[in-house]
């Protein structure tokens, strides 16, 4: 099933927020947010909590997997 993008100003929990590398603009990074500007994601070599503006890249998009 397509999930469309969803609005960046509407993001929730659950929600995947997806980064690209500055330099390429090419997408390299995922995590899944636990509120609008908290994530876990994996970062060598650890699972963390960070925040979405932890310079993991420039926010590319958000993504509802789940409704």
């Amino acid at each position: 099933m397509y999930s469309p993008r969803t609005n960046f100003n509407e993001r929730q929990r659950g929600d995947l927020i997806f980064f690209t590398d500055p330099s390429s603009g090419m997408l390299w990074h995922v995590g899944i947010l636990l509120d609008a500007s908290t994530m876990v994601e994996s970062w060598p070599y650890a699972v963390q909590i960070h925040s979405i503006y932890s310079g993991r890249g420039n926010i590319a998009g958000v993504k509802r997997v789940f409704a």
